[in-house]
């Protein structure tokens, strides 16, 4: 059994290399609207869950540095609900865009 991949002409790509190329926007070639902004969509989202690990991680810290100071562990705590609070909103948008992307695209 020979794999796809491996039947193909040389410089030509199987249907699933296309699809993710275009998908991540790699193609300027692409033609597929839906398939373009579901790759800026998941560009955008990777990039804001980074965000929301590195903003949580340092209102972590900066609870743990607080060293009993109640204004500095004010902040902290509000940092650390500003950051998940940030993080449903963007989920929440992630899967109406999802939902419309399925029903309108």
């Amino acid at each position: 059994m020979i794999p796809q991949a491996a039947q193909t002409p040389l410089g030509t790509l199987p249907p699933l290399a296309d699809e993710i190329k275009c998908r991540l926007a790699f193609d300027p070639t692409c033609s597929d609207i839906s398939k373009i902004l579901a790759g800026i969509t998941d560009w955008l989202i990777a990039i804001s869950f980074t965000l929301f690990f590195f903003m949580f991680l340092y209102a972590g810290l900066k609870y743990l540095t607080a060293s009993g100071n109640d204004t500095e562990t004010q902040a902290a705590k509000n940092s650390i609900l500003y950051a998940v609070i940030g993080m449903v909103i963007i989920i929440g948008a992630y899967a109406a865009i999802k939902f419309l992307f399925s029903e309108l695209l």
